[in-house]
Formats: C-alpha cells, structure tokens, sequence
C-alpha cells in the first residue's frame, strides 16, 4: 500500500479528529487499532469507531484522563489515574455519542515495544501514530470474533 492509500484509509469523521487531536494534544501515547489499522495496512473495510490503544503507565494516565476531561467536556468521577494504571480496561465512549473507544492493555501486545515501532501517518491534525501490523494481527488473533478471523486473512494477503 502506498502512502496516500494508508491516509485515505484514516477518514475520521469530525467527532474522532477531536478525540484523537485531544488525545495527542495532552501527549497521550496511543496507537490507532481496530478497523481504522485494518484499513490503514490494506484492507478496506467498514469501521464502526475509532479504536485507540495506549499506554497504561502512570504517566500516560494522568495524561489520558485530562485527555478524556476535555473530550467529554466534563470531570467524571470514574475518570482518574487509578482506573487506567496497570490495568487492561477497554472504555466505550457510545453512549457520550461518539464513535470512539480506548484501550489500556491488548493481550498479546506490549505495548512499549510495539510503540517504538509504530507508523507515524501524517494527517491534516497531526501525525497520528498507527500500530504495526503484526501487533494488529497478533490482537485479533487472540481476539478471536469472526471479523477479526476474516481481517487477518485479509491483512495476511496484503504487504504494507
């Protein structure tokens, strides 16, 4: 896949440029997953929300609830450091109205390591770090829902 074709894969609608440049304004360490990556290593399909993974260290933490703060517009009591450090939590932001997830731990994933070698995709907000392919596969092959056995069928066709 060329270049534009792995930008033209990134198409966030309004909502989630707002979360992913919240995100990366309050220098969150985070990795686009989900469908966004499964289009942006080749394989156009629908995605339903933008799923981001990041970092569960103390830090990245305190950096993703002053994130979250200002996406929601609003401090929620459940929205604190404790609630994201060390743990593995996946937060569904759909009943806020946005098509937007976070995650804070992916089995099969180390998320340190994989972030060093992340894709850094340029786009009209910023760049937008993207995770790698093989780490992608690696989630959904643990995952193990229908549509992820059909994306790594099709990520496994494609070179990027």
């Amino acid at each position: 896949m060329g270049t534009q074709d792995g930008i033209a894969a990134l198409t966030f609608d309004p909502e989630q440029i707002r979360c992913v440049s919240a995100l990366l304004r309050h220098g969150v360490e985070l990795m686009v997953t989900g469908g966004y990556a499964v289009r942006f290593h080749g394989h156009m399909r629908f995605a339903k929300d933008l799923d981001v993974l990041v970092g569960n260290d103390r830090q990245n933490a305190e950096r993703l609830c002053f994130a979250l703060t200002d996406i929601l517009r609003v401090a929620h009591p459940s929205i604190t450091p404790e609630a994201f450090e060390g743990q593995s939590r996946q937060v569904n932001f759909e009943s806020w109205g946005l098509k937007f997830e976070v995650l804070t731990g992916a089995a099969g994933v180390d998320f340190q390591r994989t972030y060093g070698r992340r894709f850094m995709v340029p786009l009209g907000i910023a760049e937008v770090p993207v995770i790698p392919k093989d780490a992608l596969i690696a989630m959904k092959r643990i995952a193990g829902r229908s549509v992820d056995l059909s994306d790594i069928a099709a990520l496994e066709a494609t070179t990027t």
